[in-house]
């Protein structure tokens, strides 16, 4: 059959990235369906085949800011202005990803499927580097529930895990194309197949050597969780507001007495929630006094949120 080319307009997509960015976006907490992690990039994908340069810039930038735009939802709290400019930043890394998938666009199905998970990788690994690497939103993170297919989180990391689900996606958007094409089907349904197979396998392989290690349980920890919620709800004109004195007394006083209750349980442990520190210990002495005096009191570790 002879092959059909077939564009989409840059309306379509935007619609198809924008769609694969909210659902990227729906596989993570609050709302939690993981399951559609499996499929959430296959409209970007065949976007980023059927589109042009252009659609596939703004379309990418577009897929990018929908899906952090929703995962970051509570950035809100600092004041929408730092939502929304920490949303077109890092929408720039999946603009990176879209332009780049596209460009392999050239090769074969296989190169093309195997070039989009490393792509898209590498993208989620850079993102992670230095001082303000974010990882929020990394793809394996979504499976957490999926407690059946951690153990290739173990055996290769969590970018393993999204290179599989990229695998999966990228597979599914090659069959759509190649149907949307009019083209001969039974060759992008075998790649399809046994791209599904292989990832398959790869997870079943993975659940076996985990379960071939025996119990890997160590010791019971006995851990305690402290929340002393001194300030009540958190409102966004109360983030970028400096504690009184009196208020940072009044919050030391509270985690004091907390953490002196909770020893009694003698635990190994004591949590202290994000951002309790009214200062960093490193640059506050009374801060460091403060948790020291804290740890010493309690015979435990005490692990506490730093000061953002």
């Amino acid at each position: 059959m002879p092959r059909r080319t077939k564009t989409l307009n840059l309306r379509s997509t935007l619609i198809l990235c924008a769609l694969s960015g909210a659902l990227l976006a729906a596989c993570f907490p609050a709302f939690g369906l993981w399951p559609l992690a499996w499929i959430a990039l296959v409209p970007w994908l065949v976007a980023l085949r059927l589109t042009g340069a252009g659609g596939a810039l703004l379309g990418s930038w577009l897929g990018g800011f929908v899906f952090y735009g929703i995962l970051l939802y509570w950035l809100g709290l600092f004041g929408w202005t730092v939502w929304a400019l920490a949303c077109i930043v890092l929408s720039l890394s999946l603009l990176a990803w879209g332009l780049a998938a596209r460009w392999i666009g050239r090769l074969g199905a296989t190169p093309r499927i195997l070039g989009a998970a490393v792509l898209w990788c590498g993208v989620e690994w850079a993102r992670g580097l230095g001082p303000f690497g974010f990882t929020w939103g990394w793809l394996g993170y979504s499976q957490s529930p999926a407690l059946e297919l951690l153990p290739v989180a173990r055996v290769a990391g969590t970018l393993g895990l999204s290179f599989l689900i990229l695998l999966v996606n990228a597979a599914l958007a090659e069959l759509v194309v190649s149907l949307s094409r009019e083209e001969a089907a039974f060759r992008p349904a075998l790649r399809t197949a046994s791209t599904l197979i292989l990832v398959s396998l790869a997870l079943l392989g993975a659940g076996r050597w985990m379960a071939r290690q025996g119990d890997l349980r160590g010791p019971d920890v006995r851990v305690a969780i402290v929340q002393g919620s001194a300030h009540g709800p958190l409102r966004a004109e109360d983030v970028n507001v400096p504690l009184t004195r009196e208020e940072m007394q009044r919050a030391r006083e509270t985690y004091q007495t907390l953490t002196t209750e909770a020893a009694r349980a003698r635990p190994s442990l004591i949590v202290w929630p994000e951002s309790v520190l009214t200062g960093a210990p490193e640059s506050d002495p009374p801060v460091a006094e403060w948790i020291s005096r804290a740890a010493r009191a309690s015979g435990a570790w005490l692990l506490a949120g730093g000061p953002y």
